[in-house]
Formats: C-alpha cells, sequence, structure tokens
C-alpha cells in the first residue's frame, strides 16, 4: 500500500499523470483482492499447496523491494530511470509470479480469482465512457488526495495535501450526506 502511494505520488509530482491513474487503479485492486482473500480465509488457502503458497508469498516480496528500487531511487528531473537489472530482474519474477498463478488458476479457480490483480488502464476506461460523460476516481493516502476526472478524451489530476483528520472528516461527512438524500 505504501509503495503505491509513494509510486503514484512520484508520478503526478513528474507528469506522469497516466501512469498514475494505471497505479492508483492496481492499488484499490490489490486492496479490494486482499480484503476478499481475507474475508474467505484459511478455507481456500488449504486448498493450495503451501510450498506454492509460500513461493507466490516470496515473489510479492521481492517484487515490492524491486518495485521500490525502481520508483524510489532512480527518479531523475526527466522522470523515472531504472538500472536494466532491476527492469530484467522484475520482469522475470513477473513472469515467474504469473506462471504460477496461471497453474493454480487450472487447479483452484476461486482461489486463483481472489490471488490475481485486474485493473483496466485509462484507453480502457475512456472507451467504456459516452461523450460528455467523466469518471471522478479519489486515491486516497495519510496526507494527500488525489482526484482523477477522466474523460473520453481527457485525464485530468488535482493532488491535494490534506491532513489526515481533516480527510476522515470530510470522509465522514460525505458519507453521511448520500444517505440523507
Amino acid at each position: 500500500s505504501e509503495l503505491y502511494e509513494e509510486i503514484v505520488d512520484l508520478l503526478v509530482r513528474s507528469g506522469r499523470d497516466e501512469l498514475a491513474f494505471e497505479y492508483a487503479e492496481r492499488a484499490k485492486s490489490r486492496a479490494l483482492v486482499d480484503m476478499l482473500a481475507g474475508r474467505v480465509g484459511g478455507q481456500l488457502g488449504q486448498a493450495w499447496d503451501s510450498t506454492t503458497t509460500q513461493r507466490i508469498r516470496i515473489l510479492r516480496e521481492r517484487l515490492n523491494g524491486l518495485y521500490g528500487k525502481l520508483f524510489r531511487a532512480d527518479v531523475d528531473a526527466r522522470g523515472f530511470v531504472a538500472t536494466e537489472g532491476n527492469r530484467v530482474r522484475a520482469q522475470a519474477l513477473e513472469s515467474e509470479l504469473s506462471r504460477l498463478l496461471r497453474a493454480e488458476l487450472f487447479r483452484d479457480p476461486h482461489r486463483a480469482s481472489i490471488e490475481t490483480v485486474g485493473a483496466l488502464d485509462l484507453d480502457e476506461v475512456r472507451g467504456l465512457l459516452q461523450p460528455g460523460e467523466v469518471l471522478v476516481e479519489y486515491f486516497v493516502t495519510r496526507e494527500v488526495l488525489y482526484t482523477f476526472v477522466v474523460s473520453p478524451d481527457g485525464l485530468r489530476v488535482v493532488r491535494q495535501d490534506v491532513p489526515e483528520r481533516e480527510l476522515r472528516r470530510l470522509l465522514t461527512r460525505f458519507r453521511f450526506h448520500p444517505s440523507q438524500g
């Protein structure tokens, strides 16, 4: 979660709004998948070979570490410049993770659907919008509110520094308001 927050922030600050939107969507998809997997609990986890489950966990941890290196340390004024070695390692880990998840999909389709993360990219979202329609998406971190406004022909991102306490107050007010209609 924190890694996604840092990636989105770095991308927005460097003017790479489309990629920031896609990472925000991935973060939300990952959070939903994690929440669903937690609710389902150990029942599904027992269906998978513990060696495979452990390997998937290790691959995800290694990928998180590599993504951290790629997106934190290797930023310059022109944008993201990552070392080729880290890119190659990340691609290899992603390939192995995909292979393991595909194999498990055949053995346990329900669990695999809970473990994988999918998110629409910006072009797919734009393609779903009709002329005159816009999609407003929010991505919230501890201190920042990102508002993505997507239209069929564009994307606008607003980054607002908002203290956590104020954000909680606004969210509570927002949740209350629609229920009063």
